[in-house]
């Protein structure tokens, strides 16, 4: 990479915490933004590392709250990345699910990870699923929130299966642009900034809640950060509805997230889907999105989680 390509990257990279070191990777197909924040207590065993991937239409500055605060960074290294399409990440082919997961894998190279830990929201989660059946064997664990499983769909998710035929027009029609020289310039944009101003009027209740729903699935305020194809992109993967369940699933530790208003997911059908595997089970009390609406509900329920199976591993994840 060119010191120019990467000062261009770095103007849209989302910002560090105290502690964090930028990275990026460079794959024949993707340039990745990274940060990675080591373990604070070191000690003769392996670092354990839990990877924090982020949903549709987002960024790494999703997780840039959890990542500052959590008390887990005192024995656990973690890392963030922006997906490609996203923030500060390119890629040269269409982000399918697969090739977002094999980033992963070689996000974990440069990182100098072997196995870890991932948690993922929404299409992160389905990241997070094709990672476990394309790289079982560095899976040491998953969280899902709000994974978009087939069997679980509510209408409004249904209603993009039936669109499909639309984004990939908006796809085609977003990379013919982009190809002639048609392309937006794009601003950093700091979704912990605007959960902040979120989760302040969420207390409201109300029409308050009504707004934030509005706004946080509004494909108009999505494409203000967005290129169309990527946007497209984004959606026709969330709109796959995945309902194979990888077979690292039944053999490493697992945790589902339902959101309990269930505007993407019905929690009791997600409860049922994690059963048939012997996952944990856990419902938040917020519509889709957990790290804006109760943050300190995520951060609370993963450290007694990430204890719990410390524990019965021996005190091996503590």
């Amino acid at each position: 990479m060119t010191q120019q390509y990467v000062q261009a990257l770095e103007r849209l990279a989302f910002e560090l915490v105290p502690g964090e070191q930028r990275f990026f990777v460079q794959t024949p197909q993707a340039t990745l933004c990274c940060a990675v924040r080591r373990a604070e207590v070191g000690d003769q065993r392996p670092q354990k590392a839990i990877v924090f991937v982020h949903g549709a239409a987002s960024n790494a500055s999703r997780w840039e709250d959890f990542v500052e605060k959590t008390a887990l960074a005192r024995s656990w290294t973690l890392l963030r990345f922006d997906l490609r399409g996203h923030g500060a990440s390119e890629g040269l082919r269409p982000a399918t699910l697969e090739r977002h997961a094999d980033d992963i894998a070689a996000i974990l190279d440069a990182a100098g990870v072997d196995t870890c830990f991932l948690v993922g929201h929404s299409l992160g989660a389905q990241v997070v699923l094709q990672f476990c059946a394309r790289h079982p064997l560095r899976t040491e664990g998953v969280v899902l929130i709000d994974p978009l499983i087939g069997s679980a769909l509510t209408d409004l998710s249904k209603d993009y299966e039936k669109r499909r035929w639309v984004l990939s027009a908006l796809e085609m029609l977003g990379r013919l642009a982009n190809g002639i020289g048609i392309r937006r310039r794009l601003d950093r944009y700091s979704l912990r900034a605007s959960d902040e101003v979120a989760r302040a009027k969420l207390t409201e209740g109300g029409a308050a809640l009504e707004a934030f729903v509005k706004a946080y699935s509004s494909p108009w305020a999505d494409l203000k950060h967005m290129h169309l194809a990527d946007y497209a992109r984004d959606l026709l993967e969330v709109s796959r509805h995945l309902d194979e369940t990888p077979e690292r699933l039944s053999q490493c530790p697992v945790l589902v997230f339902a959101s309990k208003a269930g505007a993407y997911t019905e929690s009791d059908k997600l409860r049922t889907w994690t059963a048939s595997f012997g996952g944990d089970f856990s419902v938040l009390d917020c519509v889709h999105w957990p790290l804006t609406e109760c943050p300190e509900a995520i951060e609370s329920q993963l450290l007694e989680w990430f204890a719990i199976i410390g524990s019965r591993q021996g005190g091996a994840l503590s």
